[in-house]
């Protein structure tokens, strides 16, 4: 039984029920709150802003890092733990997937277990990558990539709060500006001061069109820009390589394949077949069908492989 210490009703801008010292809120409107349950100490606060459609679980804001959860109307939910795991599943009765992925409400794969093996299916691993000069051409599916010796770079803002929170946000660093310098950016809808900061990157290289022939600095293949939807992201052309898992591979227009086939560099982007059975160091893939997928205009085509540069 719950029993109430105090009760106070309040009426337009701010309605209020309190119970002991814990308290609701009905339309709370200097803050654009609708509705709030709050217990002793701000704690295992439930927040709906009509403002902008989110419901709040442990936390008052959207300062991400901030333990607590955020689920918006939009569809995105953003759970955020400190020094544990931010989300456990558990399926009991039968093995089976765990966590399944759609598109467009079409199943395309997920996590599944049987025993004590836990399998990702439809699985392609794919790095984070860039040209060097930063530039977009058109770059064919499937196409062959080698790594370089520049590594990726990355850049965020960091800011603190007036609370003490760590407002972070990925930037692009200007021409003239470099790591330390001050920055005035945005962050769900409020301004901060902080300084520019560097991301740490230990193993993702930049990459360029295969343009050696069995090449051992094959790095994968190509398989599409970030920003693909609008071609601009206003910083830097970032790009996903494939190179483990199952995919496609572009072939050389007068290369026949088989399944089984090895496959290196032709050395203008596309593969060929490999001469021999050996798993190299230049080894891209291993053809899984001889299905053409896509042919382009050049006469090139795509076929599906399990790729082995990863």
């Amino acid at each position: 039984m719950m029993i109430i210490n105090t009760m106070r009703i309040v009426a337009n801008a701010v309605n209020t029920a309190y119970f002991g010292s814990s308290e609701i809120v009905f339309n709370e409107d200097s803050n654009d709150q609708d509705f709030r349950v709050e217990g002793n100490g701000n704690a295992n606060l439930l927040l709906a802003d009509g403002g902008q459609d989110i419901v709040f679980v442990g936390k008052n804001n959207t300062t991400f890092s901030n333990p607590g959860m955020e689920m918006y109307a939009y569809g995105t939910m953003r759970i955020t733990r400190d020094a544990a795991n931010a989300l456990d599943l558990n399926r009991t009765g039968a093995d089976g997937f765990i966590l399944g992925i759609n598109n467009d409400s079409s199943f395309e794969g997920g996590i599944t277990f049987s025993g004590g093996t836990v399998s990702y299916s439809a699985f392609c691993g794919s790095h984070w990558s860039r040209l060097a000069d930063n530039s977009k051409p058109t770059i064919l599916r499937g196409t062959v990539m080698e790594s370089i010796a520049s590594m990726c770079d990355w850049y965020q803002a960091k800011a603190t709060d007036d609370d003490g929170n760590k407002i972070v946000e990925n930037i692009f660093l200007p021409n003239g500006k470099s790591v330390g310098d001050a920055v005035t950016f945005t962050s769900d809808g409020k301004e901060y001061t902080g300084t520019y900061v560097k991301e740490t990157n230990e193993r993702l290289a930049m990459c360029k069109i295969s343009d050696t022939e069995d090449s051992k600095s094959v790095y994968g293949v190509f398989n599409s820009w970030d920003d693909q939807d609008d071609g601009l992201d206003g910083d830097v052309n970032d790009m996903t390589v494939s190179s483990l898992g199952a995919y496609i591979v572009r072939i050389h227009k007068d290369e026949t394949v088989a399944i089984g086939d090895y496959l290196q560099s032709k050395g203008d982007g596309t593969a060929k077949k490999q001469a021999d059975d050996i798993l190299r160091a230049s080894t891209i893939a291993k053809v899984t069908s001889t299905e053409k997928t896509v042919t382009y205009d050049d006469g090139s085509y795509c076929v599906p492989c399990t790729l082995h540069c990863g």
